[in-house]
């Protein structure tokens, strides 16, 4: 009987062998996919900045040409504004002028030279 339970303990310890080997190997497995995600999730990481940095940089220069845009829209408006308002004194002005004249539309000025030798 102690011969049967050597070789019993001695075959345990042989599975035990193995087991201990088969459990080292698979986490040496698992440590070497854990770094290699490690170093993708790193270098997915970095390419991530440097898309977020360009689509930044790509925002600030639509913005400032908008703001342009916005700026060249805005002094077209107020040289149209001015210009309109130009047209309303011109208009003002001739209106005034009208008033001034006599019905066949000849200025006073004008018909009182006319009449002189």
């Amino acid at each position: 009987m102690a011969v049967t339970t050597t070789l019993i303990l001695a075959v345990l310890g042989l599975l035990e062998l193995v087991a201990f080997v088969y459990v080292w190997r698979t986490n040496r497995r698992l440590d070497t996919v854990a770094e290699e995600l490690r170093a993708e999730i790193d270098a997915n990481r970095r390419e991530l900045d440097e898309k977020c940095r360009a689509l930044s940089r790509r925002i600030e220069e639509v913005t400032e040409e908008m703001r342009e845009r916005i700026g060249a829209a805005n002094r077209r408006l107020d040289e149209t504004i001015e210009a309109q308002r130009l047209l309303e004194d011109l208009r003002d002005i001739n209106d005034r002028v009208r008033c001034l004249r006599t019905p066949g539309g000849m200025s006073k000025r004008v018909r009182r030279t006319d009449h002189r030798p």
